[in-house]
């Protein structure tokens, strides 16, 4: 519960600082399942949309530094 405020608090951080955003990119370990209710909830409220991708967090840490 904690890790998903932690992102859906990072996704809002990084929506308001970039208001002219029309996507972010989300990038979690955890089950699509667990996270994707509170990124749909996101998307209703702010019209942003959130592109979802899941991994094993040393594929996503990867894919990120590279």
């Amino acid at each position: 519960m904690k890790r998903s405020l932690w992102v859906l608090g990072l996704v809002l951080g990084c929506a308001s600082t970039m208001s002219l955003a029309a996507e972010v990119n989300v990038y979690s370990a955890r089950k699509e399942a667990l996270i994707k209710p509170l990124l749909d909830r996101f998307t209703e409220q702010t019209g942003v949309t959130v592109n979802l991708v899941t991994g094993k967090e040393d594929e996503l840490l990867k894919r990120l530094s590279s």
